[in-house]
């Protein structure tokens, strides 16, 4: 149920960079219950698959305007 509420959400790329830190962040305390720890957890994950997915859209998206898929290098 929460993976299909953040495949809704539109989050920039950097948003969801800082949300990742957070989790991380949360994941350190000592005191985080197991039930938090995994909960946290998951919810990081899903977002690393949606910066996953976002930064490939991007990728796509710069091949496309380089022209008939060629890959250049970015000075």
């Amino acid at each position: 149920m929460a993976e299909k509420k953040n495949a809704e959400k539109k989050w920039s790329v950097e948003e969801a960079f800082r949300l990742i830190d957070e989790k991380i962040e949360a994941l350190e305390d000592p005191e985080l219950s197991l039930e938090d720890a995994f909960k946290g957890f998951q919810e990081g994950m899903e977002l690393v698959k949606y910066c996953d997915a976002a930064i490939d859209k991007i990728e796509k998206r710069v091949l496309k305007i380089t022209g008939e898929g060629e890959t250049e290098e970015f000075d």
